[in-house]
């Protein structure tokens, strides 16, 4: 878990994987009003991308401050997370990844 009450200047990875028998990131979810997902788990950093209501994605990290790391795309089987990665690692595929307040979630499964 990251602290998000420190000032976070630049990106901070979304984490990945770190179980031998479970997929990388095995939460899905989506988005329950239109929010910005941010490249650090503070308000004040840059915007990656604004997610509509309704947006899928799997959650893969948290962060002090109530903040969830999440990657998505398109289609969710592309991102390469379906799969057990042994050793966690910053997620580095083709799909979206950043953080959002978790308070904007609603858990689907997992």
């Amino acid at each position: 878990m990251i602290a998000a009450n420190k000032v976070c200047a630049e990106s901070v990875p979304v984490m990945v994987g770190g179980y031998e028998e479970l997929d990388a990131c095995s939460t899905l979810a989506a988005i329950t009003e239109r929010m910005p997902l941010f490249s650090a788990p503070n308000a004040s950093t840059k915007v990656v991308v604004t997610m509509e209501k309704g947006t899928y994605f799997v959650i893969c990290d948290s962060a002090i401050g109530g903040w969830s790391g999440i990657v998505f795309g398109d289609d969710l089987s592309s991102c390469g997370l379906t799969s057990p990665i042994a050793t966690r690692k910053p997620y580095g595929g083709e799909c979206h990844s950043g953080w959002i307040k978790s308070e904007k979630i609603e858990i689907i499964a997992g």
